[in-house]
């Protein structure tokens, strides 16, 4: 498949994934922990979501595995460029869910989407968003440059938590990485 008919796949994907009820949800494992996804945002949580009924594709449906990382694993405060132990992280999370699709050329792309609490500025942490997701997209094209990856900060404007508390804002600074592959009948 060409990195064209690649890109517009992931666009539509994307979109179609992002709307509410499309989407069929069932949790995994944590990889670090063995878990399942939202018991922890310390390490990565990964859940995967099927999209669409494969109809049209002729290889079969899309799956979406959301890896939620922590913004404490993988920066320091404030910061954009990654950690020493955020790199290691990335590492093993992109090992364990973009590898195998790269392989088997089922892999369609790579969306990332940074995440802040709500203190500072709007603007503030809509930058600081899109510059950690930038950080995270440039260490994976490095790996992978033929994988298109779209990157983008969402500030403060998706909490999963009340910024009310410490734990609360700790669970809003996270990065979401979503990998969109073809699940192969």
């Amino acid at each position: 498949m060409s990195l064209a008919v690649r890109f517009l796949a992931l666009a539509i994907l994307l979109v179609t994934a992002l709307r509410a009820g499309s989407v069929a949800s069932a949790e995994v494992p944590n990889l670090a922990t063995g878990r399942k996804a939202d018991e922890s945002l310390s390490g990565a949580d990964v859940s995967d979501r099927r999209v669409g009924s494969g109809s049209g594709t002729g290889s079969g449906e899309a799956r979406t595995s959301i890896a939620v990382l922590g913004a404490r694993t993988l920066f320091e405060s404030n910061e954009a460029d990654l950690s020493a132990e955020g790199g290691r992280a990335l590492e093993r999370l992109v090992d364990a869910l973009v590898t195998r699709h790269v392989a088997d050329g089922s892999l369609l792309g790579i969306r990332i989407v940074g995440h802040t609490d709500g203190i500072g500025t709007d603007l503030y942490n809509l930058r600081l968003s899109e510059r950690r997701a930038a950080s995270i997209g440039a260490v994976i094209a490095r790996r992978y440059p033929d994988v298109p990856i779209v990157t983008e900060g969402a500030g403060e404007r998706a909490p999963v938590a009340s910024d009310a508390t410490a734990a609360g804002r700790a669970r809003n600074r996270r990065v979401e990485i979503r990998v969109v592959a073809l699940e192969r009948r």
